[in-house]
C-alpha cells in the first residue's frame, strides 16, 4: 500500500524497512498530526477493507511512535492501567523476558519477527477492556470471552506452518476460530512439571488421562493412589515418543461454549465465596487463587486454534485482577499457566507481577537522565530531540552536561511542574556531565 507524504511523497508499506525509517523520521520530527492522518486515513481504513501483513506492521509501527509522542494521552476511565505512560503499555502484553537489552525492537519485536499487527490489536483491545475498571457485577461469560479473543486477533498474522507456502505467503491470518482436537506441550521453560499441579487440575475434573501413563511417567504414590481417570476432560495428559509430557484437547467445537462457560460459572463461585470472607488477607488470597485457577484451566482448556496466551494470560488475566481492586501484571514468561505449575506458585508470580507493575509506574515518574550524557556531538534537545538551543551546566564542574531546547516547545506539561512532583524535568537542570557522574 502506498501513502503519501505532506510534499506528495509515497512510502509504500510493502518496503517495511524503508516505510519504519521514514516513520521514524516523522517520530524525529515530532509530526504527530502527520501520524494521525497516516493512522486513521490510511492504514486504519486499509486493514479494516483489505488487510495483509505488510500494513498491519505499517499500523503497529506508527501507533507505537504515537504513544511516544503523547504517552499521556487521555484513556477513558481511570484504571490501574493508565497509570503507566502509553508508550509502557506494551510491558504488560509482551513478557519481561524480552524487556531486556537484547531486544532491539522493544514493542516491535512480534510484529517483526512473527505476528503482524500484534502491538496494534492489543494496544486497541487493552484501550477497550482494561482502560476503566471492570465492574464486579459485570459477569465475564462465553460471549466476553469470545470478543476478548475477537479483538486480540483482529487483523494479526502468523508464520505461515505450510513450509511449502511459506515462499509465497510468509505470514497468515491468525484465525478467531474455536479448537478441537489438538496436542500442545506442557512444558515451560525454567520450572519441572509439578505433579501436584497435575493433581490439582484432575481434582477439579478439568484433566484426565489413565494411571497406566501415570505410572509410565513415574507419577507420585500419592498421585496415583488419588488420580481419578476419565476420557471426557477437557484435556488429556498424553506424551510423545520422546517421553514429553503434551496435553491433547478432547472436545467438540459445540462443546466449546458450554465448557467456558461452565469454568466461568465456577469462578464466579469462588470469587463470591472469598468475598464473603472477613478477614481481608483471607479473602485476597482467596480471590488471587481463583483468578488464577480459572486462567490456568482456561489456557490448559486451549479453547481456541491460536491466540490462546494473548487471550488468557495478557488479556483475562489483567481484566480479571482489575476487576477484583488488583493492579494488572508484568509477568516474565505467561507460559506458567499452561499447567506446569501448582496453585501456590502460581499465585506468587502474579503477585510478583502486580510488583513489577508498580516498580514500572515508579520507574516512569523519574526524570530520564541517560539521555542527557552523550549528545554533546549532536546538540539535540535530550528531552523531544529537536535541535538543542542551550547548554545545561554539569552541577559540580560547570561544563556541559547535556543540551536542551528552550524548555518550552518539548513537552510543556513536564516544565510546569513543580520540582518535587513526579515527572518533572526541573531536576535534569541538576545533572552531572559524564566525567563528573
Amino acid at each position: 500500500m502506498e501513502v503519501y507524504d505532506s510534499e506528495g511523497g509515497t512510502h509504500d508499506t510493502r518496503n517495511s524497512a524503508a516505510f519504519i525509517q521514514w516513520i521514524d523520521t516523522l517520530h524525529t520530527q515530532r509530526a504527530v498530526s502527520d501520524l494521525k492522518i497516516i493512522s486513521n486515513f490510511f492504514l486504519e481504513k486499509e486493514l479494516a477493507v483489505r488487510p495483509t501483513s505488510d500494513v498491519a506492521i505499517a499500523a503497529s509501527k506508527v501507533r507505537s511512535v504515537l504513544d511516544k509522542l503523547t504517552p499521556h494521552a487521555p484513556a477513558l476511565g481511570g484504571s490501574p492501567v493508565t497509570q503507566l505512560p502509553r508508550d509502557r503499555w506494551w510491558k504488560l502484553f509482551i513478557e519481561g523476558r524480552y524487556h531486556g537489552s537484547g531486544n532491539k525492537h522493544r514493542e516491535m519485536i512480534f510484529d517483526l519477527e512473527q505476528s503482524p499487527g500484534f502491538y496494534n490489536a492489543m494496544m486497541k483491545a487493552f484501550d477497550k477492556w482494561l482502560s476503566a475498571c471492570p465492574s464486579p457485577a459485570d459477569k465475564v461469560d462465553f460471549k466476553r470471552y469470545h470478543a476478548m479473543h475477537a479483538a486480540v486477533t483482529n487483523c494479526v498474522f502468523k508464520l505461515n506452518d505450510k513450509v511449502s507456502e511459506r515462499a509465497t505467503r510468509r505470514f497468515i491470518p491468525v484465525p478467531h476460530e474455536l479448537s478441537h482436537y489438538t496436542n500442545f506441550p506442557i512444558a515451560v521453560t525454567g520450572h519441572d512439571i509439578s505433579w501436584e499441579s497435575l493433581k490439582e487440575m484432575n481434582d477439579d475434573g478439568d484433566i484426565g488421562t489413565y494411571k497406566t501413563l501415570m505410572a509410565n511417567l513415574h507419577a507420585p504414590k500419592d498421585v496415583l493412589e488419588h488420580w481419578v481417570e476419565r476420557d471426557w476432560a477437557t484435556s488429556l495428559l498424553t506424551s510423545n515418543m520422546s517421553n514429553q509430557l503434551l496435553w491433547g484437547t478432547a472436545y467438540e467445537q459445540s462443546e466449546v461454549k458450554g465448557k467456558v462457560n461452565g469454568l466461568f460459572e465456577r469462578y464466579h463461585r469462588e470469587r463470591d465465596q472469598a468475598q464473603q470472607q472477613s478477614a481481608k488477607k483471607a479473602r485476597v488470597e482467596l480471590k488471587l487463587r481463583a483468578i488464577v485457577r480459572a486462567i490456568r484451566a482456561l489456557h490448559v482448556g486451549h479453547f481456541y486454534a491460536d491466540a490462546n496466551g494473548r487471550l488468557n494470560t495478557m488479556l483475562l488475566l489483567n481484566y480479571l485482577l482489575l476487576q477484583e481492586g488488583f493492579n494488572p501484571v508484568i509477568l516474565h514468561d505467561t507460559a506458567i499457566f499452561g499447567g506446569a505449575l501448582r496453585m501456590y506458585d502460581l499465585v506468587t508470580a502474579v503477585r510478583e507481577g502486580m510488583e513489577a507493575f508498580e516498580q514500572e509506574v515508579a520507574e516512569s515518574k523519574k526524570p530520564q537522565l541517560s539521555s542527557l550524557r552523550g549528545t554533546q556531538g549532536a546538540r539535540r534537545c535530550a528531552i523531544c530531540d529537536r535541535p538543542a538551543l542551550k547548554a545545561l551546566a554539569c552541577g559540580k564542574c560547570r561544563g556541559p552536561a547535556g543540551y536542551v531546547c528552550d524548555g518550552r516547545l518539548c513537552q510543556p506539561e513536564l516544565w510546569a511542574l513543580k520540582p518535587h512532583e513526579p515527572r518533572s524535568v526541573i531536576p535534569l537542570m541538576n545533572c552531572l556531565c559524564e566525567a563528573c557522574a
